[in-house]
């Protein structure tokens, strides 16, 4: 049976979870784990004109620093510091725009 990487850093880790300070993050066990969320937006603060009441949102999991090469590049998966929220560390608020994606934008 094959584990979710989730449970197998609970179980036998930390194997990914940073046992030192994260480069991006600064964070370091313990964390908060779980990586693949999503929700419905119950209301939104004024000024907020991208989102709506009602919208599923899910989260783009990938911490990345926007500086390196493959960043640059718009590869933000491959970047040289990267990490997963829930795995490497909480997410930034600078990232916000990254990592929502509504109904209204798909």
């Amino acid at each position: 049976m094959k584990l979710p990487l989730d449970l197998h850093e609970y179980l036998g880790g930390p194997n990914l979870i940073p046992t030192t300070p994260h480069p991006i993050t600064g964070e370091k066990v313990p964390l908060i784990l779980g990586h693949e969320f999503s929700g419905v937006v119950e209301e939104v603060g004024q000024g907020v004109d991208d989102m709506k009441t009602g919208d599923r949102v899910i989260v783009q999991p990938i911490i990345y620093d926007g500086t390196c090469g493959a960043c640059k590049e718009g590869l933000i998966n491959c970047c040289y510091s990267g990490g997963f929220v829930g795995i490497s560390g909480t997410i930034f608020r600078r990232q916000r725009d990254h990592l929502l994606q509504t109904n209204s934008q798909q």
